[in-house]
């Protein structure tokens, strides 16, 4: 089946960092899933990185590991987003985003979009506040609690981002309980994902 996947965008002028580990696509359209830009940060004069979710806003904190690409890195920080988003009693229910690495595209992206600008702006000048990670936590958790205007609507954006999650499992679980077992297993026969496409 065809579940949600990632679109990971950045800057032509980051492209040199990553072009080693990943195929770049030129950015075309947002597609079905989550799309997330990638922006560099400082914090304590070491540069990190940080992904905001398009949709909704929300910032998520890449922790490089020494061992690691950067490249994993920050697919292991889009997959550490949804995972930690995930409602808690129902983990078994995440059937809809996809967790392989396959399926996050890297893309050049152009110009941010203006909220995706504004959340960047926000996340630079309170890092520039912080000393250490465990710092860089607690203020990326306060920026995500933040409203930002998207679209003329004011969206929090860790309500939105946990919100679509949870509506997910919800149509997940309605779609398990109503959906006949016959039509299921059509369903699974022609990879048909209905709580996702409805």
């Amino acid at each position: 089946m065809a579940l949600l996947s990632h679109q990971l965008l950045i800057p032509a002028d980051l492209a040199p960092t990553f072009e080693s580990q990943r195929t770049l696509l030129p950015f075309d359209t947002f597609r079905r899933g989550f799309a997330w830009y990638l922006c560099p940060v400082v914090v304590a004069n070491k540069q990190q990185w940080v992904l905001i979710n398009v949709a909704f806003g929300f910032v998520q904190l890449v922790e490089e590991d020494e061992a690691d690409t950067i490249a994993n890195a920050v697919e292991k920080a889009v997959f550490d987003a949804i995972e930690l988003a995930l409602p808690n009693d129902r983990e078994q229910d995440n059937v809809s985003v996809s967790f392989n690495p396959d399926d996050v595209l890297w893309h050049i992206a152009g110009k941010m979009p203006t909220h995706v600008g504004q959340q960047y702006q926000r996340v630079e000048k309170a890092l520039r506040r912080c000393n250490d990670l465990y710092q860089v936590d607690s203020a990326l958790e306060k920026i995500n609690t933040m409203p930002l205007a998207i679209n003329d609507r004011h969206i929090v954006p860790e309500e939105g981002f946990y919100g679509v999650l949870l509506e997910l499992a919800d149509r997940f679980r309605d779609y398990r309980q109503t959906m006949p077992w016959w039509r299921q297993l059509w369903h699974m026969g022609t990879k048909k994902i209905p709580w996702i496409d409805l």
